[in-house]
C-alpha cells in the first residue's frame, strides 16, 4: 500500500479531469466510456453515478469535473451553461 504523508487526505482523487479532457479530443467521459452508443441509457448512468459514490466515500479529497455531478456526457465547454434540466 502507498502512503501519501501517513494522511488520506494528502492526496485527490478523481474519475475525470479537465487536464485529461482538453488535452484529447478523443477522450470520453464515464457515461461514454460504459455505453458509447447509448451514454444517456439507464446502465452508464447508474455505473457512472457507483462512480462518483466511490470517489465521494473514498478518504481522501474528491474533484468532480464540471457536470459531472449531472452524469454529463459529450463534449464540453467552460463557456457553455450547464444543462439545468439534468439536476
Amino acid at each position: 500500500m502507498q502512503h501519501f504523508n501517513d494522511d488520506a487526505f494528502h492526496r485527490v482523487l478523481y474519475t475525470e479531469s479537465h487536464d485529461e479532457l482538453s488535452q484529447a479530443p478523443d477522450k470520453q467521459r464515464i457515461p461514454e466510456l460504459i455505453d458509447p452508443a447509448h451514454a444517456s441509457s439507464y446502465r452508464a448512468q447508474k455505473l457512472s453515478t457507483l462512480s462518483a459514490a466511490v470517489l465521494l466515500t473514498a478518504p481522501a479529497i474528491p474533484m468532480l469535473f464540471m457536470s459531472q455531478e449531472f452524469l454529463a456526457w459529450g463534449t464540453w465547454s467552460d463557456r457553455q451553461e450547464l444543462d439545468w434540466s439534468k439536476a
